[in-house]
């Protein structure tokens, strides 16, 4: 299962985001934003959202309630391929593994796409109800 995994290509995925995070980016909804918070959904097709927030707290906060005030949700891309193979097995020993190798790779593939963006809004990531959520860019 892990080649299978491993073999995926996300290069599309890391595209869209970054057009995505440019558009989110340039637009003016973002002027009285604190944060950019990614959410995708392992339940959901792996399908995603770019919530503008805001408000923002650090992560020596302990704090993430700041996610759930957002100003404006937009749409972002998901792998479908990785929601087939999340939906095919049923809870065992292997199932966890396989769950933290998708999300490893999820988490890989936007950190790449986000990583080349000149901000000084913090850019966070996190699957739905995950905690603590995990700054990319801070």
């Amino acid at each position: 299962m892990s080649d299978a995994i491993k073999n995926i290509p996300l290069e599309g995925y890391i595209s869209e985001n970054k057009v995505i995070l440019k558009s989110v980016l340039e637009s003016s909804l973002i002027k009285n934003a604190k944060a950019i918070y990614y959410e995708y959904d392992l339940d959901n097709s792996w399908s995603s959202s770019f919530f503008i927030c805001r408000e923002y707290y650090p992560m020596s906060m302990e704090d993430d309630d700041w996610a759930s005030d957002w100003i404006h949700c937009v749409d972002g891309p998901s792998i479908s391929s990785f929601s087939r193979i999340y939906r095919s097995f049923d809870e065992n020993d292997s199932s966890a593994a396989i769950t933290l190798y998708l999300i490893a790779r999820t988490r890989v593939a936007f950190t790449s796409a986000v990583r080349g963006f000149d901000t000084n809004i913090p850019v966070c990531m996190a699957y739905h109800d995950e905690d603590p959520i995990i700054r990319v860019i801070e």
